[in-house]
């Protein structure tokens, strides 16, 4: 395997590599300035919160993370989103919310932070979050966090998970996020973090805070963060171009030479194109069309989608195969040859009413990249991810 060394250093300001202990399958490595934590997968999660416009039945992947908070260690697990900076956890009134509640009358080290304000925020997808904040203590794997503020939401559109948002963060944020308490309270270097979400088979992905893991990618390119033209700040990249590769290698669909921000998106199963880009991948997949929906044959050709990121100055190019852009969705049987029917993975940007026109990269295109990112130099490694390599290894997480 190659590893660009020049441009990780760039990104990264690595520290040299120590050994560690391998991780068990639900269990951190600790250490002084990384936290390697693996990632579990959930199946049974409706595309209603960070998903979709409207409320489906669907079954989709989230990536979730499980957490402890207070000095009652109320065990909680939170949709991991790289999509947005803040975190909050469902409180006790929420009696369909999934992955556990805050339940305020246990005992606890926390305290309302009514100088705060009230918690308010909205997804791309019209889903909107209300409620307090409150500042207590957080514990992720072995590894304490103190004085750390979230909010703890009373009042969703959507019931599921809590969010833990790992996000850019405003110009002005009201309080210092996940990422900043754990510098802050010296547990990693920098504002950093490299993700690994593994196939669409797997159950499970990893995610190291102030660190990677040398072994799960090959050449990595650095590219800066680009403005994502929204009022909500956004984790954008360039994105160059796409292009279509038929099973027998040929391009079936090819557009390149553009220069749009993409956002990068953990908390969104889906992906969305540019209408146009769209339209034609439709007619290369076969896509129907049911409500506002689109589905292909769960069955496809081993070809693969191309694409493209950085331009001319650091290009990349991610393969993302046939395969990961088809989402079980639990329909009958179906279409002209009796086939199952499963979520197509691309959508069109028009369908998320995002007057921006912002595109979003969520897990069907992520799962077959590995993303390095470091808010403190507002840059981002991505590469190709390699499956399944350095899992548990030894002195293969490398600090940021």
């Amino acid at each position: 395997m190659y590893l660009s060394f020049v441009t990780t250093s760039i990104l990264l300001l690595a520290a040299s590599s120590q050994a560690r202990p391998a991780a068990s399958d639900n269990e951190a490595i600790p250490s002084g300035k990384f936290i390697h934590i693996p990632l579990i997968r959930d199946i049974n999660l409706s595309l209603d919160r960070r998903q979709v416009s409207t409320s489906l039945s669907n079954q989709v992947r989230t990536y979730m993370i499980d957490i402890q908070i207070g000095s009652s260690a109320q065990k909680l697990t939170l949709s991991l989103d790289t999509g947005s900076a803040e975190t909050f956890v469902n409180s006790d009134l929420c009696t369909t919310c999934t992955g556990g509640t805050y339940d305020e009358s246990k005992p606890s080290s926390g305290q309302a932070r009514h100088d705060l304000g009230n918690f308010e925020t909205a997804y791309v997808d019209g889903v909107n979050v209300s409620g307090k904040y409150v500042n207590d203590g957080i514990k992720i794997g072995s590894n304490a966090l103190h004085e750390t503020i979230f909010a703890v939401s009373d009042n969703a559109t959507s019931s599921g998970y809590g969010i833990m948002g790992i996000g850019l963060p405003p110009p002005q944020p009201k309080y210092p996020s996940i990422l900043d308490n754990m510098k802050a309270q010296g547990l990693i270097e920098s504002r950093s973090y490299s993700l690994q979400l593994n196939s669409a088979n797997s159950t499970s992905g990893s995610i190291v805070f102030g660190g990677y893991d040398a072994t799960n990618y090959a050449m990595i390119s650095t590219l800066p963060l680009v403005s994502s033209g929204g009022e909500t700040p956004r984790m954008a990249i360039e994105w160059s171009g796409i292009t279509i590769k038929a099973p027998e290698g040929g391009a079936t669909y090819s557009k390149i030479d553009e220069s749009r921000p993409v956002a990068l998106d953990t908390g969104f199963t889906l992906s969305t194109l540019p209408d146009e880009v769209f339209d034609a991948l439709a007619k290369s997949f076969d896509v129907k069309k049911s409500g506002s929906n689109y589905y292909v044959p769960c069955q496809q050709p081993q070809g693969h989608t191309e694409l493209l990121f950085g331009g001319s100055i650091a290009p990349i190019t991610i393969s993302v195969p046939f395969s990961e852009l088809a989402i079980p969705a639990n329909l009958q049987p179906g279409g002209d040859q009796g086939q199952d029917l499963c979520m197509f993975g691309f959508q069109p940007v028009s369908a998320w009413g995002v007057s921006s026109g912002m595109m979003s990269f969520g897990d069907t295109v992520l799962r077959s990249a590995y993303l390095m990112i470091n808010l403190d130099t507002n840059l981002v490694g991505l590469s190709q991810a390699v499956d399944g390599a350095g899992a548990n290894c030894e002195g293969c997480i490398v600090e940021i």
